[in-house]
């Protein structure tokens, strides 16, 4: 991982991302599929994997993944149920592991379902053990399936070409894939049906490594089960839609594709627009951009009436992005606010959904991070988050997702944060005296004299994050 370091007060710089999404189909919409090394077993990985379905389950309770198909024999270890103290190993190049229901959205009808594991403290923790044989050779591919759809099918060979595979394991060198942090599901208004101003989504990932990231369109299957004629020639994403290596989505909508056939309350609303895309991570002092591995991931696309409805109001959240999270130490604590909004009906000036405030919930699962909600006058809804990680996070990267309903219509606010590695650096008071209406200059070295750090690394640099009214840089 790579060391970061951070001055005391310095300025934190945050980007907010906000997302609409919902769920609405008859086969299974969406899954992720991605690995990290395992921090002290060789040949092994911790294998990460999610997929959502069309109904309703029980939180808690665990139900069929899917199947994992290895292209050499593997062992894993994953969890059969809650009630199972030890996990359950299995060996073969085939495998059909049991998962978590971690999600169950009643207002969109659908559930999600992770793998797990116990920890060798008991605890349950994300993820299954996956471990190759001695003298595998690298890169390995994993292929994911569920029900009778394609999902995160697609991703990069050794060779750079496209094959029916989930993810690309590599081992050769210390590496972790790329991880999304957008939703599998994403509201489109359908104002934007016909209309000459593009529809834009901006996609969210990280890298565990902290390597650079680009995204690419990946093939799908089945397209006509999700918009028909409407697909592009090449099965990557409906018509009028491109997608930058920056991950921007940018999508057209033509005027034949109406609210009869894919608005979230026509008859036909399992008719929805499906994506895949690939994160792809590399070398950030490698001009080629050379792939190191890859991981794939589904997106589904429905179009929703927003003439009658408005999405909730985010009215402050942290800023941040994956390239620039807050960043904290191990056992310090992160506190933030993220305060949301129910927004009136333009014609009937009145509130939409079915309880005045909005619902706000924490839907990834980090661990050491809670969260409690307040309901606030004016229909806002106030959730305050504390983040305390442990020693074992240091180094690691978290994206924290948040869900906020009005009872029919759904945002997301993403939360990056980053533990720290090695110890803060220091800094004395700084004290100087001067008479009133007279200025006081400050140099560099006024500043990096007084600044030391714990275990000797270099200063990388000074930021100022406030100046009194009469200052000036």
């Amino acid at each position: 991982m790579q060391s970061f370091k951070s001055i005391k007060s310095l300025f934190l710089v945050f980007t907010l991302m906000l997302c609409y999404l919902t769920a609405h189909a008859s086969h299974t919409r969406g899954s992720t599929l991605y690995w990290e090394k395992h921090p002290s077993l060789s040949n092994t990985i911790i294998l990460y994997g999610t997929a959502s379905t069309n109904g309703t389950s029980t939180l808690g309770n665990y139900t069929s993944l899917g199947t994992l198909t290895f292209n050499t024999t593997v062992t894993i270890e994953y969890l059969y149920s809650g009630s199972s103290t030890t996990n359950t190993i299995s060996t073969g190049t085939q495998i059909s592991p049991r998962g978590l229901i971690s999600v169950s959205n009643t207002i969109e009808n659908y559930y999600t379902r992770k793998l797990v594991h116990r920890d060798a403290n008991g605890n349950i923790v994300d993820g299954a053990i996956v471990t190759f044989p001695s003298g595998t050779t690298w890169p390995q591919n994993i292929n994911f399936s569920v029900s009778c759809c394609r999902v995160s099918s697609f991703s990069e060979t050794s060779t750079g070409t496209e094959a029916n595979y989930g993810c690309v394991v590599d081992l050769s060198s210390p590496n972790s894939s790329p991880v999304s942090s957008s939703p599998a599901v994403i509201q489109v208004p359908s104002s934007y049906i016909g209309s000459s101003t593009p529809w834009t989504y901006q996609l969210v990932a990280s890298d565990p490594d902290n390597d650079g990231i680009k995204f690419a369109l990946g093939s799908v299957s089945n397209p006509t089960d999700f918009g028909g004629s409407w697909f592009r020639s090449d099965n990557t994403a409906p018509l009028g839609l491109t997608m930058s290596s920056g991950g921007l989505i940018s999508w057209t909508i033509p005027s034949a594709i109406n609210g009869t056939t894919l608005n979230a309350n026509g008859s036909n609303n399992q008719k929805l627009g499906i994506m895949g895309f690939k994160i792809q991570d590399f070398n950030t002092s490698d001009p080629n951009q050379t792939v190191k591995s890859a991981a794939s991931y589904d997106i589904i696309l429905r179009l929703v009436d927003n003439t009658s409805n408005q999405t909730p109001v985010i009215v402050s959240a942290p800023n941040t992005t994956q390239y620039l999270p807050h960043i904290v130490g191990t056992s310090a604590s992160y506190n933030f606010q993220i305060i949301a909004e129910d927004v009136y009906n333009s014609s009937t000036n009145t509130l939409p959904g079915s309880t005045g405030n909005p619902t706000i919930s924490l839907v990834s699962q980090i661990p050491n991070m809670s969260m409690t909600t307040t309901n606030l006058a004016n229909q806002k809804t106030q959730a305050d988050v504390t983040f305390t990680p442990a020693s074992t996070q240091a180094g690691n990267s978290y994206t924290a997702v948040f869900e906020v309903t009005d009872g029919s219509f759904i945002t997301y606010v993403n939360v990056s944060v980053q533990v720290r590695n090695n110890p803060n650096p220091s800094i004395a008071d700084i004290a100087f005296e001067t008479t009133t209406c007279s200025s006081q200059v400050f140099t560099s070295t006024d500043f990096s004299s007084v600044f030391t750090d714990p275990d000797s690394d270099p200063m990388d640099r000074i930021r100022i994050d406030a100046l009194p009214s009469s200052g000036v840089l």
